[in-house]
């Protein structure tokens, strides 16, 4: 709820980092922006990535995506995404270099979206949208039961403190 959402930002912001705000699949779309409306009014460091949205750090671009693709993981008044997100997606990706791409819900691929006793759960047109766009980083967070799971775009998992060119981390 919106009560938790301000609690976890406001301690967060305060670090006075800059903060990046993606909504997953059990966030209410009015909780959520009356949270963000609560967090704004007293940080000026949290920027909000559900409208569709791209921003410049460094050399990178990165293109985020919130949400989820499948409306039986999603509350009823919540951010559920499909083709028309799907290809702004691809727009902002085709305009930019070296995208680094953030998501709630990951792609379907290698073991970074395994839930136990379920299989894979990730969306498979994510996986299509970064190879058709040669997207060789993401990061997603929705999966906890394969969290700090990293694969590369074979869906190979990859072993830590070892240089990759591409990862896709969950």
């Amino acid at each position: 709820d919106s009560i938790e959402m301000v609690d976890v930002l406001d301690r967060v912001a305060s670090l006075g980092v800059e903060v990046y705000v993606l909504p997953g699949n059990h966030e209410d779309t009015m909780d959520y922006y009356e949270g963000l409306a609560e967090v704004y009014a007293s940080h000026e460091n949290v920027f909000d990535l559900s409208p569709l949205e791209k921003f410049e750090y460094g050399q990178y671009d990165f293109v985020a995506l919130g949400g989820y693709h499948d409306s039986k993981y999603t509350v009823e008044d919540g951010f559920l995404y499909g083709e028309n997100k799907l290809n702004a997606v691809d727009v902002l990706m085709q305009e930019s270099e070296n995208v680094i791409f953030l998501t709630h819900g990951p792609p379907r691929i290698g073991n970074i979206d395994l839930v136990p006793g379920v299989g894979n759960v990730g969306d498979e047109q994510l996986n299509k949208l970064m190879q058709d766009n040669n997207v060789m980083f993401s990061i997603s967070g929705h999966i906890h039961e394969a969290g700090q799971s990293a694969v590369n775009s074979d869906g190979n998992s990859l072993d830590a403190n070892v240089y990759y060119n591409n990862i896709h981390l969950n």
